[in-house]
Parts: structure tokens; sequence; C-alpha cells
């Protein structure tokens, strides 16, 4: 939840969030919109617990909808009402943030830039749905260029890595040896160990697979239960994380998991 209160420097924003922390992909997002019965079911949970972590991938994604799945969407989102969370999902930045993190200073996996560019334009917090339509427009168009530029880069540099390990197998532990897990520091743990899971397989990586690899990194790091089209990835992490770290990975196609898991959790409102 974002509200804004009076500090002793003028106007200040508090981040807090309700349990558990969900982070919904653009595809179970748009299905939860479109479904009616399993919408109604999402939101009488999610009336007394929750709190929906958005990222500007989130945003820019739906912005690419139009016609009635961009309406659904949007009211979907309106829904939400102020419970919601910016998360921010440049796994490199967070991972960095962690190095140097302690209690007391804004948390690493805090999408920053997201309220910066976008809470600044109104006296209050900005619902989701009125953000998303901040981002229609030029705006948008320029989130999704960086978006484009940083996913290309990073495919340039999984296929070399690859080439690498294709050339010799024992170049995939000297390039990316074995980490313990650091409960301080998740996000670095889950990004190393997801780009082992990408150089030892051998699907095409497309420009799609590299978006995936970073909308998985930070939600499997710090939300509790993630429901996206990369599970069987985040899943192989997953299970090398001590129990009761890591969220809940659900299919896309497991929403009623889903749900069914998100009434488990205890009310909190």
């Amino acid at each position: 939840m974002l509200e804004f209160v009076k500090g002793r420097r003028g106007r200040e924003l508090v981040i807090s969030a309700d349990g558990p922390t969900v982070y919904l992909d653009h595809s179970p997002m748009r299905r939860l919109s479109e479904d009616a019965s399993r919408r109604d079911r999402f939101f009488r949970l999610f009336k007394r617990r929750g709190t929906l972590h958005i990222s500007l991938a989130n945003v820019v994604d739906t912005c690419g909808n139009s016609g009635l799945s961009a309406y659904k969407l949007e009211r979907f989102l309106e829904r939400v009402e102020r419970h919601w969370a910016p998360i921010n999902m440049n796994a490199a930045e967070v991972s960095t943030l962690e190095q140097t993190w302690h209690p007391g200073r804004a948390h690493p996996a805090t999408g920053w830039r997201f309220i910066i560019d976008y809470l600044g334009h109104a006296a209050g917090p900005l619902s989701l749905r009125e953000v998303v339509k901040l981002t229609r427009g030029e705006n948008g168009s320029a989130l999704l260029r960086e978006h484009d530029e940083q996913a290309a880069k990073l495919r340039q540099h999984v296929l070399a890595m690859r080439l690498a390990v294709a050339t010799d197998r024992r170049n995939l532990t000297r390039l990316l040896p074995i980490r313990t897990f650091d409960p301080a520091k998740p996000a670095s743990f889950v990004y190393h160990a997801l780009m082992r899971v990408v150089l030892a397989q051998s699907f095409d990586m497309t420009r799609n697979d590299v978006t995936d690899l970073l909308h998985t990194t930070v939600p499997l790091a710090y939300s509790d239960l993630l429901d996206r089209r990369w599970a069987e990835q985040a899943r192989q992490v997953k299970r090398r994380m001590p129990d009761g770290n890591g969220a809940r990975v659900f299919k896309v196609a497991e929403l009623d998991t889903f749900l069914d898991a998100l009434a488990g959790y205890p009310e909190t409102r």
C-alpha cells in the first residue's frame, strides 16, 4: 500500500504490504480479468488479505492491449484499489543493491523509478488504472524501447555464455559456480541459479524467454505467490532454496490452485 504522510521534511511516501504479496504475470492477470467467476473469487479473497506486486513491466504489458481486453484489465487493476506495491524487475540492479543493504535503508526490491516517474503526477498515490493511463502514448513507447534494449543485451550475453558451455561443459561451473543461499540476498541467488538453468538447457532463447528471466527473478525472491509462464524454471530454483524462502510458484493453467493457496492465508484487513 502506498500512503502519503506528513513527515519532518514535508510530505513523505510510506510503502507497506499486507501478506501475502502476489505477483501476477501478464497472462494470468489477463485470464483473471476475463474470467468472471475466477476474477470475483480473487477479489473476494483479496478484499481480506494480500498485496499485489506491480512492476513497470506489468504496466507496459497492460498498455499493449486494446479494445475489450484493455478495458477488462483496467477494471481489474481498479479493483485492486490501494493494496499494491511497486517492485523493481531489474534483477541486476536489485542484486547490486542487496550487497550493501541493511535494516533502516530502502528495500532493494522497491520499484523506486516507478514512484519517481509516476507518483509525482498526483497530489496523492495514483490508482493502478491511472498509472496505466499515464503510460499511454510516448511514455509507454519509451519504456518499451528501454525494456527491449535491456532484453537484447541480456540475450546476447546469454548466447555467448551458452556457446562457451557448449564448447566445454566445465565452463558452466567456471562461469557460474554453485552458490549457497543467503537470506539477505535472495535475488542474487535466484538470478544466478536461473542463469545456470538457462545455460544448462538447450531451448531457443527468444526475446520472450529473456523477458521471462528478467520477470521471474525478483518476484521469486521477494513475493509470496508467483503465477507466471516460466513456472518450471522457477520451480527448479525454488527447490534449491531453504524451506520458507522464495515464492510459491504456479503455472498460468493453475489459477484455481493459486486461488486455493491465496485462500489459505489468514485475513489481514
